[in-house]
């Protein structure tokens, strides 16, 4: 992540090899990273893990994704880590054309297939 970009993110939050936004994360702390990287040359892919947790508003984070991939055209990839929690979201990004996989795994199987330019 270069250096120029700054985050207003809690302390704990990681940005060096990735953008750990914490477990305690509402949409609009994502909002924010993904507003900053919208316009960054320095990725082609980004990935998004997301666990179960009771704060957590699946379906709005989906919502951004959407809008994120629509705006930037990067590839965008969902590693939603509950299947039934994660229910209608999962589904909205499918039918958004956003692959989403339950396991992080199958998520690096992806990748590694993924040809890049």
């Amino acid at each position: 992540i270069p250096q120029a970009i700054k985050f207003n993110l809690p302390i704990g939050t990681s940005i060096k090899n990735q953008i750990d936004v914490l477990g305690d994360a509402k949409t609009d702390r994502l909002k924010e990273v993904l507003q900053k990287l919208k316009n960054e040359k320095f990725y082609d892919i980004l990935i998004t893990i997301l666990t179960p947790q009771d704060m957590t508003t699946d379906v709005k984070i989906a919502e951004e994704l959407i809008k994120f991939r629509e705006e930037t055209q990067k590839t965008v990839i969902g590693c939603f880590m509950g299947p039934i929690s994660f229910k209608y979201s999962t589904e909205l990004l499918e039918r958004n054309n956003i692959p989403v996989f339950f396991e992080l795994e199958k998520v690096g199987k992806l990748i590694n297939n993924l040809k890049i330019n």
